[in-house]
């Protein structure tokens, strides 16, 4: 590492780890982001990206026979091009926008809602079982086991009567 010249590097953000924590510095070598993550998803190439940071923890969990196991977990959040985060990591899974305008939040209760860039909810825990991440400003929805299909205003654009809908999240067929 003290030889790679970040100069070169065409990422805004550049990871780099210390005391086996993620960190990020920018292509003057500058420390953005002190080191603190356990794992990172995504890279920051434009202004628009975004960069998914966890944090690893541990539970004990018991199994069928009784026996107890521990079981490793993380914890997302979200930072911006500036290194700012957006999202605290406390969701067991975040779906970031095609577009990135649009946060779908899964917490640790198994619980969905969306919110955008700005923190403003779109739509709010508990409305729906199900929220899969939006690809061109729509997302599939599950209530009550059927399927359905919102906008990314939260408004139903299909409504939950089917048996199923095949997920589109990132496959770019939903035009």
């Amino acid at each position: 590492a003290e030889t790679y010249d970040v100069s070169c590097d065409k990422r805004i953000l550049i990871p780099f780890i210390k005391n086996q924590k993620i960190g990020f510095v920018n292509n003057s070598a500058e420390i953005v982001v002190s080191p603190k993550y356990d794992i990172i998803l995504g890279e920051v190439y434009t202004i628009n990206n975004f960069v998914k940071v966890g944090i690893k923890f541990s539970v004990e969990q018991e199994c069928s026979n009784g026996e107890i196991r521990i079981v490793n977990k993380c914890k997302w959040g979200v930072i911006d091009s500036t290194g700012k985060l957006i999202i605290e990591p406390h969701y067991v899974e975040i779906l970031i926008s095609d577009d990135g305008s649009l946060f779908t939040l899964k917490d640790f209760k198994n619980k969905y809602c969306v919110i955008d860039i700005y923190g403003n909810i779109i739509v709010p825990f508990e409305q729906f079982d199900v929220i899969n991440g939006f690809t061109n400003g729509y997302a599939r929805i599950k209530k009550d086991s059927r399927w359905g299909i919102i906008n990314k205003r939260g408004e139903i654009v299909l409504p939950t009567e089917y048996d199923d809908i095949w997920t589109f999240y990132n496959k770019n067929q939903l035009r």
